[in-house]
């Protein structure tokens, strides 16, 4: 197959996926977020949230996690077209039922080994933080609540400011996690 067919099939392909995109999504598929449209898109800004020079230190020691549970509790309210974060929270999360477990993947991609070290820019832990928090109040215990990256180790910096100590997160990527651990995540 010469290059070009390659692409133009891969092209294809994804186009066909998403035609039949919405299609799947008027499923009843357990994992899929009702009572939100699907287009709906928020951003919230606040310049104060981090105080980072761009220079020194690790960023990640600069921001500011009251403003950031400020922000995405406005966030999920302006998703639902709700005024309290509960509620919103409560929405978003409608398809929940006790027990069910939630994970939350970060993305550490720009880290340079498994072991990332250095100031690349990669997931803080306040924003997760702010999201466990929504959760939680919302009745979903920490301990059902997982945090991973598919492909790279959670680094201590990430880790070591964690606010719930029930919240699980993988001391190895989910590649690498044992089958009895990789249920969790099913």
């Amino acid at each position: 197959m010469r290059r070009r067919d390659f692409l133009k099939n891969i092209g294809l392909g994804m186009g066909g996926g998403i035609i039949f995109l919405p299609e799947a999504l008027k499923g009843e598929s357990k994992s899929l977020i009702k009572n939100i449209p699907a287009t709906r898109v928020v951003q919230i800004h606040n310049p104060n949230a981090t105080n980072w020079d761009f220079a020194s230190g690790y960023y990640g020691d600069y921001v500011n996690q009251n403003l950031v549970d400020t922000m995405a509790d406005r966030g999920v309210c302006e998703l639902t077209g709700l005024s309290d974060a509960v509620s919103a929270w409560q929405r978003i999360m409608s398809s929940y039922n006790s027990g069910d477990k939630i994970a939350i993947r970060v993305n550490f991609n720009c880290t340079e080994t498994y072991y990332p070290s250095g100031n690349l820019i990669d997931s803080i832990i306040e924003p997760i933080n702010s999201i466990i928090s929504g959760l939680v109040r919302i009745g979903v215990p920490a301990a059902d609540i997982w945090v991973y990256d598919a492909s790279r180790t959670l680094p201590n910096r990430f880790t070591s400011g964690y606010l719930y100590a029930d919240a699980r997160h993988s001391s190895q990527p989910l590649l690498y996690l044992r089958e009895v651990d990789q249920e969790a995540f099913l």
